[in-house]
């Protein structure tokens, strides 16, 4: 699977009130008689690769890879989640 290598900062306080506008679109929307879809045209593969600096004791890790979720996996975790 490939894996994507973008955004900084700015690209978590965007999933952030990603998050937090599904959590209360879903707490909103959720007694309605529709279905509710998510549809996100930019998703990707849902993961997004980053890089970071760590330091351990006295030695320093040049580069760690960490895995983070992108919109696509944030909005699967919305409760009560999306029908589609």
């Amino acid at each position: 699977m490939e894996t994507h290598q973008f955004g900084g900062p700015w690209t978590v306080e965007k999933l952030d009130a990603l998050r937090a506008y599904l959590v209360g679109y879903a707490q909103a929307l959720k007694n309605q008689p529709f279905r509710r879809c998510y549809i996100d045209a930019f998703a990707g593969t849902g993961d997004r690769l980053v890089k970071r600096q760590e330091t351990v004791s006295l030695m320093e890790i040049p580069e760690l890879d960490v895995m983070t979720k992108g919109s696509a996996r944030v909005a699967l975790e919305i409760e009560p989640p999306f029908d589609r």
